[in-house]
C-alpha cells in the first residue's frame, strides 16, 4: 500500500509504505538485478540504497564495491571520498573509498538506519527516529534531535536526498525534515502520510 504526494519542491513523487519481508527484488531494468544474479553471493543487508554480502562485499547501483565491509557491518551510504557502514547495535565505521582503510569508528546510541555523506558531515536518522549531524572531522555529533515516535523500520527507507542546495531528510513517522546545510539547526518538518504506526518513507 502506498500513498503519494506531489511536493511543490521540484514535483518529486514521494511514496509512503511499509512492509516486513525483508527480500531484495530490483527492477527487471536495472543494472542491479543482472549483477546480483551473477554474483551468486549471500546477501546479509538490503537496503535501498545497497546490498551487503556475507563476505563484506557490497552492491550499489554503481555496481560491486571495490572495498571489504568489516564483518558485522553493512553498506549504509557513500561520497566520493568516504563509505559508511553500520552494525544492529549502533556502531558505525567509516572507510576510505579508495583503499578501504579504517578512517574512523564510533557508537551512537541507537542503530543507524539511513544517512548522506556531505563534506565531513554524516546527516542521519537513527532507529529511534532520532535526526543527527555527525561530525567527521571533530569525530563528535554535533546535532541530536528527537524526530518523532516509530515502531517499525522497512529496510527500503530512502536516505536524505541533497536537492538544490538542501536536504531533505525522510524520517520514520512520515515526515520529511528540509534541512539548510549552512543552518543545519533551523531544520522544518512536514508529513507526508497520515498513518500512525507504519509510515516510513521509502521512496
Amino acid at each position: 500500500k502506498a500513498r503519494f504526494v506531489v511536493l511543490g519542491l521540484g514535483a518529486a513523487l514521494i511514496f509512503v509504505g511499509c512492509n516486513s519481508r525483508k527480500s531484495f527484488e530490483p527492477d527487471e531494468t536495472s543494472s542491479a538485478s543482472s549483477a546480483v544474479t551473477k554474483t551468486g553471493k549471500e546477501a546479509v543487508s538490503v537496503m535501498r540504497d545497497g546490498v551487503t554480502f556475507s563476505d563484506g562485499t557490497f552492491l550499489t547501483r554503481s555496481g560491486i564495491g571495490n572495498i571489504r565491509l568489516p564483518e558485522g557491518f553493512h553498506y549504509v551510504t557513500q561520497s566520493s571520498r568516504y563509505v559508511l557502514s553500520a552494525d544492529d547495535s549502533g556502531k558505525i565505521v567509516i572507510l576510505d573509498r579508495k583503499n578501504g582503510k579504517k578512517v574512523q569508528e564510533t557508537k551512537l546510541d541507537f542503530p543507524l538506519i539511513s544517512a548522506l555523506i556531505r563534506g565531513n558531515s554524516i546527516y542521519y536518522i537513527s532507529q529511534d527516529d532520532q535526526f543527527g549531524l555527525y561530525d567527521i572531522s571533530a569525530k563528535k555529533t554535533t546535532i541530536s534531535a528527537k524526530v518523532g515516535r516509530a515502531f517499525a523500520v522497512d529496510t527500503r527507507i530512502a536516505n536524505p536526498i541533497p536537492f538544490q542546495g538542501l536536504l531533505l531528510v525522510p524520517t520514520l513517522d512520515g515526515k520529511l525534515l528540509l534541512i539548510n546545510p549552512r543552518n543545519p539547526r533551523g531544520a522544518r518538518g512536514f508529513a507526508i502520510g497520515n498513518q500512525y504506526n507504519l509510515n516510513n518513507i521509502i521512496y
